[in-house]
């Protein structure tokens, strides 16, 4: 096949163009990156307080500070959008790996209905069984030291505000 004179002056600029998209494509994704590891690096702490706050206060919403803190990033993930532009790449003679993988969840699921089964049915070695036990109290010592901290940080207000007022309904020292 051969090219027309307007297709051989128009492949300089059709490389140019192309090789623009790309530049703007690799740089607009480390800013992405960058964006995406800060929410990161914020949403660590921030849901680990939600889920404390959610444990302390208990009630018939469990989890609800938690899980508004995922939907949160869930639409920060869809705004952030870090793998568009693998929408823009340019088709290949090489085909490309189709990666089929389980999700991180999906392995997660595996693994801790293994344990429970294997933890139900005593199959469970001694050690695995050790740790599990020693976590289960740890977690259990860590919410009861967590409530315990929260009730006094709570109780230790209301004397503060309770000194204030009295304070301020004796006019204070002059």
């Amino acid at each position: 096949m051969t090219m027309t004179n307007q297709e051989n002056a128009d492949a300089p600029q059709q490389e140019k163009r192309s090789r623009k998209i790309f530049l703007r494509d690799a740089v607009v994704f480390q800013g992405k990156l960058l964006v995406d590891g800060l929410r990161d690096l914020t949403m660590s702490p921030v849901s680990i307080i939600a889920a404390i706050i959610d444990l302390i206060k208990g009630g018939d919403t469990h989890g609800r500070y938690f899980y508004d803190v995922l939907h949160f990033g869930r639409h920060t993930e869809k705004w952030i959008n870090l793998f568009e532009a693998a929408d823009r790449a340019p088709d290949t003679e090489q085909p490309r790996p189709n990666i089929d993988l389980p999700s991180i969840d999906e392995f997660v699921n595996r693994f801790e209905n293994m344990i429970a089964e294997e933890y139900k049915r005593g199959d469970i070695s001694a050690s695995a069984k050790r740790v599990v036990d020693e976590t289960v109290l740890a977690a259990e010592k860590l919410m009861k030291k967590k409530v315990k901290q929260a009730d006094s940080a709570e109780q230790a207000n209301q004397e503060s505000s309770g000194e204030q007022n009295d304070s301020s309904v004796g006019g204070g020292e002059k």
